[in-house]
C-alpha cells in the first residue's frame, strides 16, 4: 500500500496532475487496503497540488471517515478538510 501510494504521489508530482499512471497507482493502493486512510488522503493531496480542489474534497472526507477516532492524523486531516471547505465556499461566493 505504501509503495503504490508513493508511486502515485511521485507520478502526480512529476506530471503536475493526477495523470492516468498516478491514478492507477492510487487505485491499486485503495484496492489493496480499502479501509486505510493514506491512499485517499495522498490522492486528495495530489489533486490539491494540481489545483483541483473539488476533486480532493471527497477523498479527504473519505480519509477522515477511515481514520480511527482519537488519532492525531485524523484531527490533522479533518483540519485540512475544514480549510478546504472554507476555500471552496469562498470560491463559490466569488462572482464570475
Amino acid at each position: 500500500v505504501a509503495l503504490w501510494t508513493a508511486l502515485g504521489t511521485a507520478y502526480a508530482a512529476h506530471d503536475g496532475q493526477v495523470s492516468p499512471p498516478a491514478r492507477f497507482a492510487f487505485d491499486q493502493a485503495m484496492r489493496l487496503a480499502p479501509k486505510h486512510p493514506a491512499p485517499p488522503f495522498f490522492l486528495g493531496l495530489a489533486h490539491i497540488r494540481a489545483d483541483d480542489y473539488a476533486a480532493a474534497r471527497p477523498l479527504w472526507a473519505r480519509a477522515v471517515a477511515l481514520s480511527p477516532e482519537g488519532t492525531s492524523y485524523r484531527r490533522d486531516i479533518a483540519f485540512r478538510l475544514a480549510l478546504l471547505d472554507q476555500l471552496l465556499a469562498e470560491r463559490d461566493r466569488m462572482p464570475g
